[in-house]
């Protein structure tokens, strides 16, 4: 059987934490931006513009506002708190496969900070989690300390995980972008 051309999973460097590698061995710089949310974004362009300059990694935010998080409030995109945007998902399909084609990896940040804010970037009274909305808390804050939402965060992140961990593509994980 015959290696393939494939480079494999970016890790961290077994001898040194602050290096990666590909699964090959092969050393992994990222050099990329923040291409973060943007509904009007031709990511197509975006991406080939950072791999014609020679970047490989760039940084995409699952966000609500842009239509590009997987779940959110009842409204004409979304179906509420446990159901997911087959059209995000497939977004994020679609940046993974050009990403393949590119050479290029993605940082995917999985929450953004207005999503559970209620000060900054406030997005806390469109949040399915909310209570007026038909979730389990009311406050923000009790989001990351109740039972209900753990169960439906880890079926989300579960879901996340099956549906893109096949891909190398996929440089890093961000769970929270800003929390504070």
């Amino acid at each position: 059987i015959a290696s393939g051309e494939k480079k494999g999973f970016v890790r961290n460097d077994e001898d040194n934490k602050q290096y990666y590698r590909h699964s090959t061995g092969e050393p992994y710089y990222p050099l990329g931006i923040n291409t973060g949310w943007d509904k009007t974004a031709d990511y197509t362009t975006i991406l080939q513009n950072l791999s014609n300059g020679n970047a490989n990694t760039y940084r995409y935010w699952h966000t609500p506002f842009a239509h590009q998080t997987l779940e959110w409030e009842v409204n004409s995109f979304y179906n509420g708190l446990g159901v997911y945007s087959q059209e995000a998902a497939g977004m994020t399909d679609y940046l993974l496969d050009l990403s393949d084609e590119l050479g290029m990896y993605m940082q995917l940040v999985i929450f953004q900070h207005g999503m559970f804010s209620e000060n900054v970037n406030e997005m806390w009274e469109d949040n399915p989690y909310n209570i007026d909305n038909g979730g389990f808390v009311e406050d923000a804050e009790e989001y990351f300390y109740n039972d209900s939402c753990k169960v439906y965060a880890k079926k989300l992140l579960r879901y996340i995980i099956a549906r893109w961990s096949y891909s190398t593509n996929i440089f890093a994980w961000e769970f929270f972008n800003e929390v504070q």
